[in-house]
């Protein structure tokens, strides 16, 4: 499998949604941000799970992201949206942003999601700046996959949780996960 991509035209009121030929699922859930000692709710979102048929992915990590993903015939989709890290594979979706001239906004009903399995990237290119930490996260189709495509994250400025609650975090959270140790304690191993 190559990268798979989607776009997702959605009810909130109908919700939980999957896509199978992504792999993922939709669900709402009321969006609440934690600062420090203080709880933030918003308003009721969507929230990305994974849905594979091919296995079962219990365990993930799920970030808030800015993203961009070049597809190989040269097509853009950039935006904000979640990125789900699992062992076998990651997930996305674009919720605010554009590919070309369609636009895509979660208040709207319209989105966009995509995925690729571990084995058809090569290693993650991470940007630091001069104290280390990182700014930019990339991945590249191998030469072998059948579509080429390229992956960036910009930013990942929380975690969302499983309840909708988003908690601060950063690039650092993303590298760890992507990690062999990450994707490992994902698949419920250990080294």
């Amino acid at each position: 499998m190559s990268i798979e991509s989607r776009t997702i035209d959605f009810t909130l009121s109908e919700l939980p949604q999957s896509s199978p030929e992504v792999g993922i699922a939709l669900e709402k859930a009321v969006i609440s941000l934690q600062v420090g000692r203080r709880t933030k709710v918003g308003n009721e979102r969507i929230v990305l799970h994974p849905a594979s048929e091919r296995f079962e992915e219990p365990r993930f990590a799920r970030f808030a992201v800015s993203l961009h993903l070049t597809l190989g015939a040269g097509l853009v989709l950039a935006g904000v949206g979640q990125l789900v890290v699992t062992g076998r594979r990651v997930i996305g979706l674009v919720t605010e942003g554009a590919a070309g001239q369609v636009t895509f906004e979660e208040t709207r009903g319209k989105v966009c999601g995509f995925s690729f399995d571990w084995d058809d990237v090569g290693p993650p290119s991470i940007s630091c700046n001069w104290r280390g930490k990182p700014t930019m996260v990339s991945f590249e189709s191998s030469t072998d996959a059948s579509e080429r495509f390229k992956l960036v994250i910009l930013d990942a400025p929380y975690v969302l949780k499983h309840d909708g609650s988003m908690v601060p975090s950063g690039l650092e959270n993303v590298v760890r996960r992507i990690g062999v140790e990450g994707r490992l304690e994902l698949l419920g191993a250990t080294r």
